[in-house]
Parts: C-alpha cells; structure tokens; sequence
C-alpha cells in the first residue's frame, strides 16, 4: 500500500498505470493544487491509459460556505467543515481536461457527483 498527497508529486514512475479512478478526491483543493493533481494523474498514465474521475457538482445542502476563490468554498459547518471544495461545472471539468480525450461526462448522485472517463493519448 502507498499512501500520497495528492498536493505533492505521485510516487510513481512515469506511465506507471493502464488505469487510474479518483472518486471524490481531487476537488478537495484550490484550482492551482487540482490542475497539478490532473497533471501527475497524467504523467502517471500510459499512453492510451484510461481516468475516471469523480468530483462535487454542488454544495451540499444546509451547510454554510465560505468562497476562498470562484468557484472553491469552505464548509463552515457539517463532518467536512474546514476542507476545501471546488465545486465543477461540466464544462470547467472537461476544460481542466484538456489534455486528455474525453470520452464521457455525467452526472450522478442526484446532480451533486460529476463522473468523468478519460483517455490520455
């Protein structure tokens, strides 16, 4: 077992994966930490390496935020008060993306999970 943050470089070879799935992972940061992330997510493929990739499509309902950047808030209450959410549309999604090929997007969990599968080149 490895354990990483995904705010450093992965401890792993270049095209070290056929496949990668991050499930609600990456959008626990600010925008400059999840385009790194999406970096290493890319470096760690092969070519022709399969991602699937989950992240928040809203805030959660009840909770208070805060707004540190567009797009990123802050709960300020509930079980994951303190951690960073970036909240995504499909588009900003596919735009962060695009050095992969995009091979699907939906959304999932009632609209609060945007689900992505993504090939690298």
């Amino acid at each position: 077992m490895v354990v990483a943050d995904m705010r450093e470089s992965l401890p792993f070879r270049d095209g070290a994966f056929e496949g990668l799935m991050s499930t609600q992972v990456i959008h626990h940061a600010q925008v400059s930490s999840i385009q790194r992330t999406i970096g290493e997510i890319r470096r760690v493929l092969m070519a022709g390496g399969l991602a699937f990739v989950t992240v928040s499509a809203q805030k959660e309902a009840g909770i208070e935020f805060e707004e540190i950047e567009p797009g990123t808030f802050v709960p300020l209450t509930g079980p994951e008060a303190g951690l960073p959410h970036h909240i995504f549309s499909e588009e900003e999604l596919v735009k962060r993306l695009e050095e992969f090929v995009v091979l699907d997007v939906s959304l999932r969990a009632e609209g609060k999970v945007l689900a992505v599968l993504a090939l690298k080149p």
